[in-house]
């Protein structure tokens, strides 16, 4: 799930140790796959039920938030889908 081998190619400039404010003024790219799919676990039974609900996006609003609160420009990003396999085997066969 998310961007395929994004963590890979950010690891040479990522520090494991920090604080959020050192990124004032810069702006974080965000895999919005990640953030999303986190954010069900805290509604999954409404979900489930077709409840409806704002859990899920109040969860990815509120660390867009915290980026914004410590002057970080926020940009959302996500995977393409995939083609499907029978367009795949179309332009193999090409």
């Amino acid at each position: 799930m998310g961007i395929t081998n994004l963590l890979q190619a950010v690891k040479p400039v990522v520090k494991q140790d920090g604080n959020i404010s050192q990124f004032s003024g810069k702006r974080v790219a965000v895999d919005s796959f990640v953030w999303l799919h986190k954010s069900t676990y805290g509604c999954c039974i409404e979900l489930c039920r077709g409840t409806p609900t704002t859990a899920w996006i109040t969860y990815c609003l509120s660390y867009i938030d915290l980026l914004v609160h410590h002057n970080i420009e926020v940009t959302m990003v996500r995977p393409l889908p995939s083609p499907p396999s029978s367009l795949i085997n179309l332009q193999n066969s090409s």
